[in-house]
């Protein structure tokens, strides 16, 4: 039986949106994150090209609409609003902040606003076709909402710094602090594909990275020790790889498998994902996976999830989402979560995201009844 209210605060302590790539673009026929990203699978800062889409193809219009060209926009995509040159160093910074709302119309509704992220960072590319590159970042990272009894939490954290090498435009070597290679990589850090997975912002690792990109698939296979700064005994090591497949230049399917352990516990999971471009500038997202847990002392279990998202372009900058999820705690039981939740995103101008969402959580138990929960989403964010 699931225990609702646990779910709940799991959720609620996990909820937040880190600079991670926007794998529904591919309804603008982009498939790989290396496109616009210096991480070949997608989180972390843009490369020039990336901030020249983001700043004329995602981005609105209307603010300057008379007086910036999108040759103008793109021009000026660098760091602070800056014109592109080509630098060798290239600054960046990032600010999201989440007003978040639980039990809307309850006795028991709470609000606050959070300070997910503020990260300043810089990518060095000694070569100008970045075959080798550097990146680093450091920022504010929010108090846990459990911190460890007798543990003073530190409010400030890197959560990549690595070096990319690519010998050729085909294969590329990581070393470094980034995350886990699995699954479609979204921003939302509260679905259950990633809270249950342990995929979420915090959960990065110091990792070796090896992968191979052509026109048709990408494959990557990883090595990772776990985040160095935490204990040795609680840090998850192990190793994940991923296989996606272009079936045309608007669907893209793939699987990812991970299996990590600590001293106390090991974990094995697996997924199937698949992403398909509808019309220009929309998309659909579907990823269905199952975790498999066990724990010192305790028998295995095996969890299942289920995520589907639309992503529908109303007009230039302006984009309707809803998200269905599905959680079965246990494959043995019955009991499952349901998530459902419509969705606005807006890029009013470079640099600039506001999202909105609303989410219904449903809990369905043989044994118990719970009332439906409805919480609100409302998200800042600026990257410069």
């Amino acid at each position: 039986m699931i225990n609702f209210n646990y779910l709940k605060i799991l959720i609620l302590s996990t909820l937040s949106f880190a600079a991670f790539g926007y794998a529904n673009f591919i309804g603008y026929s982009y498939q790989q994150c290396i496109t616009c990203h210096y991480n070949p699978y997608g989180n972390g800062p843009l490369n020039d090209y990336g901030r020249a889409l983001g700043a004329t193809l995602v981005s609105s219009k209307e603010i300057l609409k008379d007086s910036l060209s999108d040759e103008d926009r793109a021009e000026m995509s660098s760091f602070l609003y800056g014109k592109y040159k080509g630098d060798y160093f290239k600054p960046h910074a990032n600010y999201r902040g989440l007003y978040y709302k639980t039990d809307i119309g309850s006795e028991t509704s709470q609000a606050e606003w959070i300070n997910m992220m503020a990260n300043v960072g810089f990518t060095f590319r000694p070569t100008k076709n970045d075959s080798l590159i550097v990146v680093a970042s450091i920022g504010y990272a929010p108090e846990p909402s459990n911190p460890v009894t007798g543990e003073e939490p530190s409010t400030y954290r890197s959560r990549e710094h690595y070096i990319g090498w690519r010998p050729s435009k085909n294969h590329g070597l990581y070393f470094g602090m980034m995350d886990k290679v699995f699954g479609i990589r979204i921003p939302d850090h509260n679905s259950f594909s990633r809270t249950v997975t342990n995929l979420t912002m915090n959960d990065g690792a110091h990792a070796a990275l090896y992968h191979y990109t052509n026109k048709s698939f990408d494959f990557g296979l990883q090595y990772f020790l776990g985040n160095l700064q935490q204990d040795e005994n609680v840090r998850p090591s192990g190793f994940t790889t991923q296989f996606e497949y272009s079936l045309n230049n608007l669907n893209r399917v793939g699987a990812s498998f991970l299996s990590q352990s600590n001293t106390f516990s090991s974990q094995s999971m697996w997924a199937l994902h698949w992403r398909a471009g509808i019309l220009k500038g929309s998309s659909i997202m579907v990823e269905f996976g199952r975790v498999t847990k066990e724990f010192e002392g305790s028998e295995a279990t095996t969890s299942e999830y289920f995520f589907l998202q639309n992503h529908i372009l109303i007009k230039r900058g302006l984009f309707a989402l809803v998200t269905f999820e599905q959680f079965k705690d246990n494959i043995e039981d019955t009991d499952k979560t349901l998530k459902l939740g419509p969705g606005i995103q807006y890029f009013p101008f470079q640099g600039i995201e506001a999202r909105f969402d609303i989410y219904n959580l449903r809990s369905l138990s043989e044994q118990n009844y719970s009332n439906d929960t409805w919480s609100f989403a409302g998200q800042v964010h600026i990257w410069l």
